[in-house]
């Protein structure tokens, strides 16, 4: 885990119990998973293997059938954000089977080499998916990534208490809101959004932009009392019914907290956002790699992709799952943008070493001063912010 994020996750564990659990209907794009023939034990107990994941990420439905199908056990693990599963695979690969991560932890993954390659041979269903989505530029050929949901950032708000806000990044510098702003504890996508509200490239990393960015979130947490949060539901919730009146959020989330709570609702600001895809890779060290394949295969079957996207409210790219989805996922702006969106919207570009050092440069000065903040409530806020020291050129 990065050292400098003031935030400190907690990993949770969870067994999905399959006693009371029936096997789904099968089709052509569903079609029965036999037991690998290489299926390891955890200990004494039933063959299983492990998923490392974020919370309320895969459907407990999805792996209870794919369980009673297969007659593998899976072991649900979460972290709370991208340093610490980062942490977790450099120090023990083979503690983990299957991993579902965003595309920088792959281009690491792959790096380090901790992942082990794909057969596709094993892996019938990768047919399913939209070829939009397939051969990324961190991946050719999916040799060690197979996609799993896409989405978007944008911004959540209590709409009880902002009735008619400014749909830009803007409204997360808004003086009015001191102390009800939250911001993602994830590197990229904060310091992303500090860039396009400033109309530079979320991708961008020249050093002018970036201390423009810095000065911003510098800001935000001396002067705007704004508050990181985790990524994953269960914390939106919370920093809702805590105080924050207007919060980054990733789109899936924010759908699925508004459904919930009729006071939130959502927009994806008019400079634009973040785009993302997040993927499935198997452990380099794993001793299940049939087990792992059988369960990747699965989920890319048109059935368990549509469960997996109605049930945590993100797109799906597997276009066999889409006439699957519920009706208001299918038609919600939210979810699949419209095209003049999208077009304003940035995928991240490679995380090279050295594109990523001047993000570390200037996301531990941010971090620095939050801890600071923290530490201190109730001291003055600074006025002025120190140039930024960055490796980045002009």
């Amino acid at each position: 885990m990065n050292p400098a994020l003031a935030i400190l996750p907690i990993v949770s564990l969870v067994v999905i119990s399959l006693s009371h659990c029936s096997k789904a209907p099968v089709s052509r794009s569903d079609t029965a998973i036999p037991n690998p023939e290489d299926g390891r034990k955890h200990q004494d107990g039933p063959r299983a293997i492990t998923l490392f994941t974020w919370d309320e990420y895969v459907d407990s439905e999805v792996i209870a059938d794919f369980s009673a199908i297969s007659g593998t056990e899976v072991i649900y693990e979460t972290f709370s954000d991208t340093d610490e599963i980062e942490a977790a695979i450099r120090s023990d690969p083979g503690k983990y089977d299957v991993l579902i991560v965003d595309s920088e932890n792959v281009e690491l993954f792959q790096e380090l080499q901790l992942l082990h390659p794909l057969d596709h041979t094993k892996l019938p269903h990768f047919e399913n998916l939209d070829p939009r989505h397939t051969d990324p530029d961190i991946d050719p050929g999916n040799q060690h990534a197979v996609p799993y949901l896409w989405g978007t950032t944008l911004i959540a708000y209590r709409k009880d208490k902002i009735p008619h806000p400014e749909e830009s990044w803007r409204l997360l510098w808004n003086p009015s809101l001191k102390g009800k702003i939250g911001m993602l504890a994830e590197r990229s996508e904060a310091i992303g959004a500090a860039l396009i509200k400033n109309g530079f490239s979320f991708n961008e990393r020249a050093s002018r932009p970036l201390a423009t960015a810095q000065a911003d979130l510098i800001t935000q947490v001396t002067q705007l009392d704004a508050e990181f949060i985790e990524g994953i539901p269960s914390t939106l919730r919370k920093a809702f019914d805590q105080g924050i009146w207007a919060t980054m959020a990733y789109n899936g989330d924010a759908v699925m907290i508004a459904e919930e709570d009729e006071r939130i609702d959502y927009f994806v600001p008019q400079e634009g956002c973040a785009m993302w895809v997040d993927y499935i890779v198997i452990s380099r060290d794993t001793s299940r790699s049939a087990d792992a394949h059988a369960f990747i295969d699965y989920l890319l079957t048109a059935e368990a992709a549509a469960k997996n996207a109605n049930a945590v409210r993100y797109a799906t790219p597997n276009q066999a799952a889409l006439p699957l989805l519920d009706d208001d996922l299918r038609s919600n702006p939210g979810v699949f943008p419209p095209p003049e969106i999208i077009d304003r919207c940035e995928v991240g570009g490679s995380m090279t070493p050295e594109r990523e050092r001047p993000l570390n440069d200037v996301w531990r000065e941010v971090i620095s001063r939050y801890e600071q903040r923290k530490e201190s409530p109730g001291s003055p806020a600074e006025e002025a912010t120190p140039p930024l020291t960055t490796s980045a050129e002009l």
